[in-house]
């Protein structure tokens, strides 16, 4: 079989570094002022559990419910900015019985991908569940299936009553700076975050295997490499840094490893009495 698995459904079998999954026929749209800032400053991932608390927490402590959701939804689906702007509320619940759905089914804006498959589905989970509930309570459940989830009061430069792209790297950059935190904060840094808690939670799981947790960390952002996803998650410098953390350790005398000889060690059965 060649690299590339030939799968007779889409995103239904996977092997080697490359994923097959359902595209519509779609020319990919970049918006050109979010292009031109992800040249010159790429936004990282935010770095631990308190970071991401602030933020809500800020959110939350100046009343913004609407860009709370939106933070906490980009967290927990991986979704681009493109994506998460332009989803409706249907396509997350039934606002009539105040019900979710099990999942979010859209076509990226960006790849044209459907973010539902046999492989991988986007799950309505209970942080988004809680983050858009409170949301709701706060403007009455007013919203139509139809509205755009994250709706504004303006229109937007396409002339649509939603957040665009660029509104919602201001709220994430602003919510950032008011907290203190690391800069090359962006609207991509929900993506990244996403990624980085998948891999760490997934690392320290019974199945730890780092590489069957990159290959899934790889489906969840639908990404048609595996190196595609290394770079982007940006983890393979602090790896390697640390690593060179560890040599110092070591020639200092610091580390429990004292024994550079690597052997392989086996379990032997023991030998039937004769």
């Amino acid at each position: 079989m060649s690299e590339v698995a030939m799968m007779s459904t889409p995103g239904e079998v996977y092997s080697g570094k490359v994923i097959q999954f359902p595209v519509v026929s779609r020319t990919p749209v970049v918006r050109k002022n979010l292009l031109a800032r992800s040249q010159t400053k790429a936004a990282e991932p935010l770095i631990s559990y308190t970071e991401i608390k602030v933020m809500s927490d800020w959110f939350i402590l100046h009343g913004k419910y609407r860009d709370n959701a939106l933070f906490i939804t980009g967290l927990c689906t991986g979704f681009r900015i493109s994506d998460l702007v332009r989803l409706r509320v249907k396509d997350v619940m039934d606002v009539g019985s105040h019900t979710f759905n099990k999942s979010i089914d859209i076509f990226e804006l960006k790849t044209g991908k459907r973010t539902v498959s046999k492989l991988d589905e986007v799950i309505i989970t209970e942080a988004i569940r809680r983050a858009v509930t409170n949301y709701m309570d706060v403007i009455g459940w007013k919203l139509r299936p139809d509205d755009y989830l994250f709706r504004s009061r303006k229109k937007n430069s396409d002339g649509e009553y939603r957040l665009d792209e660029s509104q919602g790297y201001r709220i994430i950059t602003n919510a950032a700076k008011e907290c203190g935190l690391q800069e090359h904060v962006g609207s991509h840094t929900m993506r990244k975050t996403f990624l980085n808690i998948a891999n760490t939670v997934g690392s320290m799981s019974k199945l730890r295997g780092s590489s069957t947790v990159m290959t899934d960390c790889q489906i969840l952002a639908r990404h048609s490499s595996l190196d595609v996803t290394l770079q982007y998650m940006n983890l393979t410098k602090s790896r390697l840094l640390s690593l060179r953390e560890g040599v110092s350790a070591f020639v200092l005398g610091k580390t429990a490893v004292k024994d550079l000889e690597i052997r392989y060690e086996f379990e032997l059965e023991d030998e039937d009495d004769e």
